[in-house]
């Protein structure tokens, strides 16, 4: 599924950034290279969750194609309870108009809460 973002995409941000044009081509073209495997233990604790009544949500920053592509890879991403894309929505975190779009849709409560991309969850073998 490599470099199927399309030559529009390409075109718009190379313009913003002419001096990149080739670094953002290779960009794209290699981005599922970037992510040769699943984290296992991050797949199997997320996995846990629903059946503990602990709804899962995604906020990834991703491109719509790109997250499209990765999601045909990895079908543990196709498991969340919902999915806020970035890319969808033209906002990257930790733009707190994400977090405010995720309460607006309901798929959290508004409360203070430290948000950010690093895992929260600890998982313990026995």
């Amino acid at each position: 599924m490599s470099g199927t973002i399309s030559a529009a995409v390409r075109k718009s941000k190379s313009r913003r950034s002419p001096d990149s044009t080739r670094s953002i081509s290779i960009f794209y073209e290699r981005f599922q290279d970037m992510i040769p495997v699943a984290i296992k233990p991050m797949v199997a604790a997320k996995r846990q969750m629903p059946p503990a009544g602990i709804r899962v949500y995604g906020v990834p920053n991703f491109g719509v194609k790109t997250f499209d592509d990765t999601r045909c890879r990895f079908a543990f991403l196709n498991e969340f309870a919902d999915v806020v894309v970035s890319g969808t929505e033209r906002i990257k975190k930790p733009d707190p108009a994400i977090f405010r779009l995720c309460v607006a849709q309901k798929l959290v409560a508004p409360r203070p809460k430290r948000v950010g991309t690093e895992p929260n969850i600890a998982t313990k073998r026995t």
